[in-house]
């Protein structure tokens, strides 16, 4: 099963993404997890993941993450359009294209 992580500062928006992308995945009838993880916490589990995803409003943390934790190829800024529009399948789309 792939394991895919929503970064997210306090967690309310990424909460409503990962609902959306659960219920995307379900349509499909993938095996996917989708966790959603507060970016303070993330060390602890972060090699358990396949892809980690953070939002737009958190990309000034992609290169302080990427290299710290070694993550070349697992971890992608959701991009604006499609966390505004809250929408699943479109991010569903963007994991599956990096898999």
């Amino acid at each position: 099963m792939t394991k895919v992580a929503l970064i997210c500062g306090t967690g309310a928006s990424s909460s409503f993404m990962a609902v959306k992308l659960r219920a995307a995945v379900k349509d499909k009838g993938l095996h996917i997890e989708v966790s959603v993880c507060p970016e303070t916490s993330l060390t602890k589990d972060i090699e358990t993941y396949d892809h980690i995803l953070i939002g737009p409003h958190l990309s000034f943390l992609e290169e302080d993450l990427s290299s710290r934790y070694h993550l070349k190829g697992k971890l992608t800024v959701i991009p604006y359009y499609i966390y505004a529009t809250m929408d699943g399948d479109q991010l569903l789309q963007l994991i599956t294209e990096y898999q």
